[in-house]
């Protein structure tokens, strides 16, 4: 199967996924609308949706992790229009352990968005008290263990890369240093999102672990980076960039920005006029509150 098909496969997934997603939003409850879905009363009928939703994303990010992990193995690469393994699943002890990782951080990133969307309506005066709490502890609880098991599962990662790779982590490079400046925010993300459960109602535990987390994800991705000059700097490869000719191409970059920019001011059109609406959630009516009418 040729990869392009793979990646342009991307779209469609994630189209179908979204999709899917809207639709179990639609068929089930509403706890800030204080809305009973069709298919609470069926949780049976919500389960095969669900499982394809969550096969849809967790395979995207699988041929995200899977790219990145050809691209900085030059060894992988064909030879002669031969492929050396399987491109879907490229030296899988590698790329299983970082597919892990990858996943559980970003359902840290989840998590945090939905406690951070508790926050705000509460600041908003949007729900009642007990409403946005129920949103910032759910965001918590899906965050919290996640950290746990990303913590865990990053020494799996690093001591299944090559160990010329993994050494240059413990090197005094720029990117090696913040990458340990990640690290160290990690144990501070164990203490604070504890006392962020033990007490939910206090901003400052959550203020702290955001933090902590943005921290680590910068860490992350210079880790990243030095990981990915480690793999191609391998001695025994024989590669050198300087080998390859590059083509850029301009347009496509062109393209991306025109609709980029296109696609936020769609965004804040459309927030512009949720808020403007009357009874719209965005304002400070409350759920409880009935509408003019009603």
């Amino acid at each position: 199967m040729d990869l392009g098909f793979v990646w342009f496969a991307i779209i469609p997934i994630l189209i179908v996924a979204f999709y899917l997603a809207y639709f179990l939003s639609y068929r089930l409850g509403n706890v800030l609308s204080q809305r009973l879905g069709r298919w609470n009363l069926h949780p049976e009928r919500r389960l095969l949706p669900s499982a394809i939703v969550a096969v849809l994303f967790a395979g995207v990010a699988w041929i995200l992790t899977n790219n990145h992990m050809l691209s900085v193995q030059p060894e992988a690469w064909p030879v002669a229009g031969q492929w050396k393994q399987n491109r879907l699943a490229v030296t899988p002890a590698l790329t299983v352990p970082r597919y892990a990782h990858n996943l559980g951080g970003a359902l840290v990133v989840t998590g945090l968005w939905i406690a951070a969307a508790g926050w705000w309506r509460r600041w908003r005066g949007v729900d009642p008290p007990e409403i946005s709490a129920i949103i910032v502890r759910t965001g918590l609880w899906t965050a919290y263990p996640l950290i746990v098991a990303a913590a865990l599962l990053g020494p799996v990662f690093l001591f299944s890369l090559p160990a010329e790779v993994r050494d240059a982590l413990f090197r005094p490079h720029a990117y090696s240093v913040l990458w340990w400046l990640g690290l160290a925010a990690v144990a501070a993300q164990l203490a604070l999102g504890f006392l962020a459960l033990r007490q939910p109602q206090e901003f400052r535990w959550f203020g702290g672990l955001t933090a902590g987390v943005a921290v680590t994800l910068v860490g992350m991705l210079c880790g990243r980076e030095q990981v990915r000059l480690a793999f191609l700097g391998r001695e025994w490869i024989g590669f050198s960039l300087s080998a390859w000719a590059v083509h850029p191409q301009v347009s496509s970059l062109v393209l991306f920005a025109v609709l980029l920019v296109v696609a936020l001011a769609a965004s804040a059109w459309l927030l512009w006029i949720s808020v403007r609406a009357p009874g719209a959630p965005l304002t400070l009516r409350s759920v409880g509150e009935p509408r003019p009418g009603a």
